[in-house]
């Protein structure tokens, strides 16, 4: 056996090209199975490490997070405002969904009421609305998540209304 070995061994010495070669050939002709054999393997041992590596150095982890975002504070502010905007985005399209995803006034001048979102407005059934969330109105992220609460909830203080139905309200209750 250690014969054979030492063979291969010295061959694989006395000829590097040919191997190289090979390996570049059949990489060629199986290039998607090596592609997913690369992305495959050992995935579950990586996550593993990792999480080994963070919970042993967290410390370390900490400080030179807190260094990057020294040097690089723009970069993380806008990534972190682009991340919140992708939530408050996707918590406003649940809240319509759970509200039916078009305008809720019988009387709406769009047939069928308005369904593009970019026009609709939540609203309060019974107006005064704006009085209540003077904290959530600074943040809009914990305003709509405070919103999606109650609605899971079974409130049916909210309704969706086009931009135009909403002011017409506004206006008749002189909630303006």
């Amino acid at each position: 056996m250690s014969q054979r070995r030492d063979y291969i061994r010295e061959w694989r010495s006395n000829h590097p090209n040919y191997m190289r070669e090979y390996q570049r050939k059949y990489r060629a002709d199986h290039l998607e199975q090596c592609r997913e054999y690369e992305q495959n393997r050992n995935k579950e041992h990586r996550k593993e490490y990792i999480r080994k590596y963070c919970q042993t150095h967290r410390k370390q982890i900490r400080i030179r997070w807190k260094r990057y975002k020294e040097r690089n504070l723009e970069k993380v502010r806008k990534i972190a405002r682009e991340g919140a905007r992708q939530r408050r985005k996707l918590v406003r399209l649940e809240i319509f969904s759970l509200l039916g995803n078009k305008c809720s006034n019988p009387n709406c001048l769009v047939p069928n009421g308005c369904s593009d979102s970019r026009c609709l407005q939540i609203d309060h059934v019974r107006g005064g609305g704006s009085g209540n969330d003077k904290k959530a109105r600074n943040r809009p992220s914990t305003f709509y998540l405070k919103i999606l609460k109650e609605i899971k909830a079974g409130s049916k203080d909210y309704q969706l209304l086009c931009s135009n139905c909403n002011w017409i309200k506004r206006f008749e209750n002189h909630e303006v």
